[in-house]
Formats: structure tokens, sequence, C-alpha cells
């Protein structure tokens, strides 16, 4: 793979363990993604995917890295289809092989937006994804005395001075 895309001018290397890529548009990529996604053997299923990390992000040339949004959207859109074509197989003909195609196809997209969390730099303008997940429901059951009852709904991840908040609110308004 490394020897033909090198030939070709879409990676260049430097030393025997260390590359960029120059180009997204690789040879034998879509065989990579095959081995990453199919393979029965979950180590190599995993090297596979840890390389196709590389190879889509971590090792990217500095000129494919400057818009990061185009290249998030993306492996996010490739991602995307791999996971509808395994619905519309499951929905056809459910199996073992199609559940675990989809096990991996999101195992790398949560790689892959850990990773790029993880090389972020610098001052950010939105919340790193890992941030903005609000996590499970949660109801609380305030009660001011035996007749005033009230809940209050909040996710698992939320603060406990937020919850507080909202209790004291709720406490003011309440008859």
């Amino acid at each position: 793979f490394e020897v033909i895309n090198t030939r070709e001018g879409k990676i260049k290397r430097w030393s025997a363990d260390s590359f960029t890529v120059d180009s997204l548009k690789m040879t034998g990529l879509q065989f990579i993604w095959n081995v990453a996604l199919e393979s029965r053997d979950e180590v190599v299923s995993r090297d596979a995917m840890s390389y196709l990390l590389k190879i889509s992000y971590s090792a990217l040339s500095p000129k494919l890295k400057k818009d990061c949004t185009i290249l998030h959207n993306n492996f996010t859109k490739h991602c995307q289809a791999l996971l509808q074509e395994c619905v519309d197989s499951a929905t056809a003909e459910p199996s073992e092989d199609v559940l675990k195609r989809t096990a991996n196809i999101l195992n790398i997209t949560t790689d892959y937006i850990l990773l790029a969390e993880s090389t972020h730099r610098g001052v950010r303008l939105l919340e790193p994804h890992g941030c903005t997940y609000l996590g499970p429901l949660v109801t609380f059951n305030l009660e001011f005395d035996k007749d005033n009852t009230m809940r209050v709904f909040h996710h698992k991840n939320q603060k406990v001075s937020a919850v507080r908040l909202s209790a004291a609110k709720l406490a003011k308004s309440s008859p």
C-alpha cells in the first residue's frame, strides 16, 4: 500500500516508520477499509482501524490538514454511508457479520472523533464533542411539603449547582 502510493506521489516517506499523506485518494484505501470492517480477527481489525486513522488524520500533510472541517465532514460522511449500507443489508438479511461490521464502523468513527479532539490545540470556538454529550436524563422529585411536589429534569453530566439553581427557581415560583 505505502510503496504503491509513494511511487504515485500520494505518500511522502521520511524514514522507515514515518511518512505523510499528500492525497486522500490513495490506491488500495478501500481494501484497508474492508480489512478494518470485515476481518474476523479482532487484532487484525483493530490494527487496520489504527492504520486507517493514521492515514486519514494523524499522518496528513499540513496542506491537507489546513481545512479540518472538510476533512472531518468527508470522513464522517464516508462512515455514515457505510453505516447506511449496513442498515440496508441488516433489514434485508440480518447476520452476525453485519452486526460486527456495524460495530466496527461505530468504533472507528468514535476513535476518529477522539483523535481529532485530542490533537486540537488553541482557543476553541465550539466545545469539544465529548463536552456536548449531555448524558441520560435524570429526574429529581422535589418535595417542599406534603402537598407541594415538583419535578426537575436534568441530564446526568450536569453540575450539581445547575440542579440546585433550577430547584431554587421552582421553589420561588411555586404557590
